[in-house]
């Protein structure tokens, strides 16, 4: 049977937790027969194991790397094509429900998907595939299971991604009021009905799109992680 790539890389991570829990029975016991026979304990073999062990768990840690950061890839590339398809659907159902000052919207559907795609490939996407190998180091120890990984890998990266602070760039971008004072905005709002409907239309648009794309980045979490447990599991 032919493994995928991502079965085959998953085999070389189990194989390298069994060699490295292995490797650490076998210095245990060469010292202690060592220690108990009567001639000396030769120190520069003892030396070697360390360096050994800390070239496999280099080699186990490059490893997950490469196989969290694929997995990721996957699903933040099916994520942002998700909302990529369904932007312009959802925009112009938004904008349609916003009866008041619809007329005197501006923004269009191209600048939107323009905006957002950039946001999600490059402040979204790039930042967390760059995460990933600190965030290996950082919660990867010699007892850690996979399943155990999965969970703090997939919860760490959830919190990266900021869902809040993603939506707020978006839209900063694309709706870009005019500096207005307080008192010039209550002036206008009371004397300029065109310009309190477009306002109003705009913020009501901006609520509605902010929680549809929050929405799509606070699943990214849920997803990664199901998708690594169940890879665990077909495997």
């Amino acid at each position: 049977m032919i493994l995928s790539s991502r079965n085959r890389l998953l085999s070389i991570i189990l194989f390298s937790f069994i060699a490295i829990s292995f490797s650490l029975v076998v210095p245990i016991q060469q010292q202690s027969f060592q220690t108990t026979s009567s001639f000396p304990v030769e120190v520069n073999s003892i030396k070697k194991v360390p360096s050994l062990l800390s070239l496999e768990n280099d080699s186990l840690l490059n490893n997950l790397e490469a196989y969290y950061s694929k997995i990721a890839t996957e699903v933040l590339d099916s994520t942002i094509s998700e909302i990529m398809e369904t932007v312009s659907e959802t925009y112009l159902t938004i904008h349609q429900l916003q009866f008041a000052g619809r007329e005197y919207c501006h923004i269009s559907v191209a600048q939107l998907m323009q905006v957002l795609e950039y946001e999600l490939e490059h402040q979204v996407k790039d930042s967390l595939l760059g995460s990933i190998g600190p965030l290996i180091k950082l919660n990867y120890k010699e007892n850690t299971n996979l399943m155990e990984l999965n969970t703090m890998i997939s919860e760490q990266l959830g919190l990266l991604v900021n869902a809040k602070q993603v939506a707020d760039n978006v839209m900063k971008q694309i709706y870009q009021e005019k500096g207005e004072t307080y008192f010039s905005s209550i002036w206008k709002s009371m004397f300029d009905k065109k310009w309190a409907e477009t306002v109003r239309h705009e913020r009501n648009e901006i609520m509605a799109l902010k929680a549809w794309l929050s929405s799509w980045l606070l699943d990214i979490e849920f997803t990664l992680k199901d998708t690594l447990d169940t890879e665990i599991a077909l495997f």
